[in-house]
């Protein structure tokens, strides 16, 4: 699911973000960062509000596309997507 959401973060984003990856920290905590062509790491609080909002879509995208690949096919309803 996450390389299927790095994709549609790339693409969301213009190409601004090539991928998303998790880093961990000295606690082996997971964090979520976008990263950049350059290679460079941007973790969730040094994204602007609307690239959280793209994150954030592109995650659901992909949540939802895993979940159609094991499941029986449900029609898709959404409302108010860039709310959180």
């Amino acid at each position: 699911m996450l390389k299927r959401a790095g994709e549609l973060f790339s693409i969301l984003t213009d190409r601004s973000f090539e991928t998303l990856s998790l880093e961990f920290d000295d606690a082996d905590t997971p964090h979520l960062a976008g990263v950049r062509s350059n290679g460079d790491r941007v973790r969730l609080p040094g994204l602007s509000a609307g690239v959280g909002d793209q994150l954030y879509l592109s995650l659901r995208i992909a949540a939802v596309e895993e979940y159609l690949e094991h499941a029986a096919p449900l029609p898709f309803i959404a409302d108010d997507l860039f709310v959180k």
